[in-house]
C-alpha cells in the first residue's frame, strides 16, 4: 500500500462507523439532547443571538437576562446553524466530522514527532473509534469543539516557537482563545 494509505483506509473505516452510530443512535440523540440541561441552555443562547437578542437566557432562577455562567464560543457555533432543534442534525454531523479532523491531528501530531506510521494510526484509530467519544459527538455539548480546537492550537504551537513563526504564534493563540471561549 502506498505511503499515507493506511489512515486514509483507517478514516473511511472511522467515517462508516461514525455514520452507523449516528443511524443507529439518532432517535436518543434528539431526545437526550432536548431533555439535557446544558444542551437546552446552549440551543435557546444560539436562539437568542440569531434573533438579535443578545447573549440572553430565560431562567426560572434568575428571570430574563444575560447568561454569565456559560462561555459564547459554542452558542456562537450553534447559531451558525440556524433556530430550533432541527438544525440538530447538522450540527451532530459536523461534530462527527470535527471527531476525525481531532483524530488526524493526533495522527500528524504523532508523525511529527517520528513516531512509526503504525503506531500514529493507532493514535488515530483510538479517538475516531471511541465509543465515548462518538456520544459526545452526538449531543449539542461543547466537548467536541473545544477538543478540536484545543488540538488544532497543539499542533501549531512548536512552528509558533520558532522565530519566523509569527503567524502560527498567532494562529496558536487564536485557537486557543477560541478553546477558552468555548469551555
Amino acid at each position: 500500500m502506498r505511503k499515507g494509505g493506511p489512515v486514509v483506509v483507517t478514516a473511511l473505516l472511522a467515517l462508516a462507523a461514525h455514520a452507523a452510530f449516528f443511524v443507529v443512535s439518532w432517535p436518543n440523540i434528539v431526545a437526550t439532547s432536548q431533555g439535557h440541561y446544558d444542551a437546552r441552555q446552549y440551543r435557546e443562547l444560539a436562539e437568542s443571538v440569531r434573533a438579535g437578542g443578545g447573549f440572553i437566557l430565560e431562567t426560572p432562577h434568575h428571570g430574563h437576562g444575560p447568561d454569565l455562567s456559560r462561555t459564547p464560543g459554542y452558542p456562537l457555533f450553534l447559531a451558525l446553524f440556524g433556530s430550533g432543534w432541527d438544525t440538530a442534525i447538522p450540527v451532530v454531523v459536523v461534530q462527527h466530522l470535527m471527531v476525525l479532523g481531532i483524530a488526524f491531528l493526533i495522527y500528524w501530531w504523532m508523525r511529527r514527532r517520528g513516531v512509526s506510521e503504525r503506531m500514529a494510526i493507532v493514535g488515530f484509530a483510538l479517538i475516531a473509534f471511541d465509543l465515548t467519544t462518538m456520544t459526545y459527538a452526538s449531543y449539542l455539548l461543547t466537548e467536541t469543539l473545544f477538543t478540536l480546537l484545543l488540538w488544532t492550537a497543539v499542533v501549531l504551537w512548536p512552528r509558533a516557537e520558532d522565530p519566523h513563526g509569527t503567524l502560527s504564534a498567532m494562529a496558536t493563540g487564536l485557537f486557543w482563545g477560541l478553546a477558552t471561549l468555548t469551555r
